[in-house]
């Protein structure tokens, strides 16, 4: 995955950093007016481009996390989750929180599309094709409210590629020191992996949101990707068209039948309404949050590693690994907003164009999201596997840079 907040956090504060960069990222995530609408009244923006949420519009305003925007920031906050979209189906949701994915990590590399696992699809197999379809599906829309909502859910995704890949090898690395033992009881028959993102989550919301991940009643998370998230199962509104840009960018990269891209709509859709409930903890989450809310929280080990602090030469703490993350993210983003700006640049050069999209393809290539590695060709036609920790190592802090993917994480 890792989970929600942890792709929220990496997304935010992609555009924290990128307050310099207005007319290459835009505002992502806040329209102040509108933010200020919502909050005092209960307001819903339209869906038209709300004033200081359009693409091209100078400096970032200032970020509050207290409370969501637009429907261009729900989009962001929305594409944040979509690779994962549809691990939020029952029976995928039950395979994902249990140890099923850690026992079948092989199988589940060679994924097809006829299989109909699509979470695992987007994960393992092309996963930065699709996103470059999706951005030049954008590029060619005539209509400016569609675009900006299509490219703040752009963004969004992009986050997500850059969170999974640069967390998921620290995580995969506590999972294999931690042992099911130090799960709790109430969360013993889930997966240790799981276990480690949810506790991800909860540091985050307490840290960085100031709050708790989970409450008996009105949890907030399922604002900050309303009404978007809303609209895009509601026919014929902008956010709607924005699944269908999905819908024909998976098409295109996977060469899905008419059939295959109807199911995929249908499967994405009902993944959605299911994320809408987690986020709320509404019917069948209920009981997630009761074990969440009731476990046994005394000498976490995993929560303290979490939260420990140190520097000492040779090792990696969490935070850490997030600020590369965040940097990772940042970098795709503008690397993927400059492609945009070429392709909608109607006097650019095809030779422009080309120098944009090696400079994307280069650093966005396919990565695996779990494992955060990539095959590459060689010179001499030898294939060999890179890690996102090795391909982007100027990322790194020079105090922070690991001499290898998996190094510093102690026992």
């Amino acid at each position: 995955m890792p989970a929600f907040l942890t792709h929220w956090r990496v997304l935010i504060e992609t555009a924290q950093r990128s307050q310099d960069a207005g007319n290459d990222l835009g505002s992502l995530i806040i329209d102040n007016s509108a933010l200020h609408r919502r909050s005092a009244r209960g307001l819903t923006p339209s869906q038209n481009n709300p004033a200081g949420a359009v693409w091209n519009t100078g400096p970032l305003p200032k970020i509050d996390i207290r409370f969501p925007g637009s429907d261009i920031s729900a989009m962001a906050f929305l594409g944040a989750l979509a690779p994962d979209m549809t691990y939020f189906q029952k029976g995928s949701f039950r395979e994902k929180i249990s140890d099923f994915r850690e026992q079948n990590w092989h199988k589940l590399q060679s994924t097809t599309a006829s299989e109909r696992r699509w979470a695992d699809l987007l994960h393992y197999n092309r996963s930065g094709d699709v996103l470059l379809a999706f951005l030049e599906l954008t590029a060619n829309i005539p209509s400016p409210a569609l675009r900006s909502q299509a490219l703040a859910f752009a963004m969004g995704y992009l986050s997500h590629i850059a969170a999974d890949i640069a967390l998921n090898p620290y995580i995969n690395t506590l999972v294999g020191i931690y042992s099911t033992s130090e799960v709790p009881g109430k969360f013993a028959p889930l997966g240790t992996h799981f276990y480690i993102e949810f506790c991800l989550d909860e540091y985050i919301a307490n840290t960085f949101f100031n709050q708790s991940l989970y409450r008996w009643i009105r949890q907030p998370w399922g604002q900050y990707i309303e009404p978007a998230a809303a609209n895009c199962i509601t026919p014929a509104t902008l956010s709607a068209q924005v699944l269908h840009l999905l819908n024909d960018a998976i098409e295109v990269t996977y060469e899905l039948t008419e059939e295959q891209s109807q199911v995929f709509e249908q499967d994405y859709r009902a993944g959605l309404r299911r994320l809408r409930m987690y986020l709320a903890g509404r019917g069948t989450f209920r009981f997630f949050t009761f074990k969440a809310l009731t476990r046994k929280r005394v000498n976490n080990p995993i929560s303290a590693r979490l939260a420990e602090n140190s520097r000492e030469p040779g090792t990696l703490n969490y935070e850490q690994v997030m600020a590369y993350a965040v940097r990772l993210s940042e970098h795709l983003c503008r690397r993927a907003i400059g492609y945009y700006a070429a392709l909608r640049n109607t006097s650019a050069s095809a030779s422009e164009r080309n120098q944009k999209l090696s400079a994307l393809c280069e650093d966005l290539r396919n990565w695996n999201l779990d494992s955060g590695y990539t095959k590459v060709t060689t010179r001499d036609e030898e294939p060999r596997m890179v890690h996102n920790w090795d391909h982007f190592a100027s990322l790194w802090e020079n105090e922070d840079r690991p001499m290898t993917p998996a190094q510093g994480l102690g026992s």
